[in-house]
């Protein structure tokens, strides 16, 4: 039958040439045999994995695949890669991040601290993703050091700074969220979060009317954001309109976003 030796032939031709993994996949993707991809894997010996041209392709098949919706299919490909080739930083790290994007907080720590101790040339994005993990896990102690560091490397880095004040709130550290608020003051307020900050920086000072007028724009915004709306009810109950408080906590219940 012609598939069976479409299939054959490819795999013969990747052991030449990594990039016909690419034609491989495209096989099993319009075969809806995605998961059967990464199985397949076992049939090559076991160095090959280990070359630069296959890793770049399999993470090019993982980066279709999880862009085109099929993303644990694509998991499950990168982690059979990291499986046959543990040492290889490119997988590792593909491997973290997508870990990381698709929720996997315990093994995107795992994946993305292997990745690190090999000393990446650009270590940003893994040191992104692995304070976002272990936000999610709630591991603050280990958090909340990371991105001081990233941030006293990079002043600028603007997803540490509000991934920090996510941090500061949880644990209740007022000094590192004024320092975030003396940061974002600075910066254009262009997504809910950014409202949302600067508003908790107007609290902080006093300034509750400005502060709840930042927090009805990040609402706005984000009419999922339950943060924000806890905190516009919290500053309306502090201010006794009529009302207005309990709106906001109706509003609130049911809500879940990625600022939770």
């Amino acid at each position: 039958p012609l598939i069976p030796r479409m299939d054959h032939g490819l795999q013969r031709l990747a052991l030449i040439d990594p990039r016909a993994l690419m034609g491989l996949a495209a096989l099993y993707h319009h075969q809806n045999r995605r998961y059967g991809f990464a199985d397949m894997l076992d049939r090559f010996p076991a160095s090959y994995i280990g070359q630069p041209p296959v890793q770049q392709a399999l993470i090019a098949v993982t980066h279709q695949w999880h862009k085109a919706g099929h993303s644990f299919a694509a998991w499950s490909l990168i982690e059979k890669a990291v499986s046959l080739a543990p040492d290889a930083l490119a997988l590792l790290s593909a491997a973290g991040l997508l870990a990381t994007s698709i929720e996997k907080p315990f093994e995107a720590v795992r994946l993305l601290q292997q990745a690190l101790e090999r000393s990446p040339q650009d270590a940003t994005q893994l040191e992104l993703s692995l304070a976002k993990s272990q936000l999610q896990l709630g591991d603050y102690d280990q958090a909340i050091p990371l991105l001081d560091a990233m941030i006293e490397r990079q002043p600028d880095l603007d997803h540490a700074w509000k991934m920090l004040g996510l941090a500061a709130i949880e644990v209740n550290d007022s000094e590192r969220l004024a320092k975030v608020g003396d940061y974002l003051a600075d910066q254009p307020l262009t997504e809910a979060a950014d409202w949302f900050y600067r508003a908790l920086h107007l609290k902080m000072t006093g300034e509750t009317r400005a502060s709840i007028e930042h927090l009805k724009t990040a609402v706005e915004r984000d009419p999922g954001f339950a943060r924000a709306w806890a905190e516009l009810a919290e500053l309306y109950a502090g201010i006794d309109e009529d009302g207005s408080g309990r709106g906001c906590r109706r509003t609130r219940a049911g809500h879940r976003t990625q600022y939770d």
